[in-house]
């Protein structure tokens, strides 16, 4: 995906303070690189005093890298673009207001790792178009929203893991063969639920989940699926589709 989230108006949809609404609106640092060929190295780190920071990566080409590291800011958004194979993603938000992560790759054999920690609310976005892509998501005590993960062809993995989050979501879908997608919420309350979409043959779902009133469910349309779920708790809810 390449959509990007519009801070200002998330944060009027959020009722969150004047403060941060005004800080959507502008940035105090913006960072901006674009680098074509074959294996460069791009890497944004922005921390206080800033309140408000941006940073945008694009690469095209083969075995680039990625890196960018956001904390401690009011109002912050990371975007990358990647195209090519062989391709690798790092992204990292700790202690920040209103944030985002947008990455999205076009290639095989790419990866990307992101992580946000202590974020409320937390919004991520990513995708992956190609052959043997893999996505790992970690988000620790934070809420509302949550990652929306979206990959399109053969032999992708999506594994997301949440910590003590509440409020927050999952949503994974997946089309293509032999994908797999495993989900992990741990302490979690109230969650707007872990979804899963898989369409094509022999793909593979797993959720596990720990919390209170939590809700989930796993779609598979085609041959082959498999799905698992661990749910404990109280009030939790879980559903499984197989077509």
């Amino acid at each position: 995906m390449k959509t990007h989230y519009n801070a200002a108006i998330v944060a009027a949809l959020l009722h969150l303070p004047p403060a941060v609404m005004l800080a959507a609106h502008a940035e105090d640092a913006v960072s901006t690189v674009v680098q074509n060929g074959v294996g460069n190295l791009a890497t944004v780190e922005q921390a206080p005093p800033l309140s408000s920071t941006a940073a945008a990566i694009t690469q095209t080409g083969t075995g680039n890298a990625a890196t960018v590291y956001q904390q401690d800011t009011l109002v912050t958004n990371a975007a990358i673009v990647q195209t090519g194979n062989g391709n690798q993603v790092q992204a990292a938000q700790r202690a920040t207001g209103l944030s985002d992560i947008v990455a999205s790759q076009i290639g095989s054999h790419n990866a990307a790792t992101l992580t946000q920690q202590s974020i409320f609310p937390f919004l991520m976005q990513t995708s992956q178009r190609g052959t043997d892509n893999t996505i790992v998501i970690t988000e620790i005590i934070g809420g509302f929203a949550g990652p929306v993960v979206t990959q399109d062809g053969t032999g992708n993995r999506a594994s997301v893991f949440q910590y003590d989050d509440y409020y927050s979501g999952i949503e994974i879908t997946q089309r293509g063969w032999r994908n797999r997608a495993d989900l992990s919420q741990t302490a979690a309350y109230m969650t707007d639920g872990m979804s899963i979409l898989q369409q094509g043959a022999d793909n593979r779902a797993t959720v596990f989940n720990t919390g209170q009133h939590n809700s989930m469910s796993v779609t598979q349309t085609g041959n082959g699926a498999v799905a698992s779920a661990s749910l404990s708790g109280n009030g939790n809810q879980g559903v499984i589709v197989q077509q």
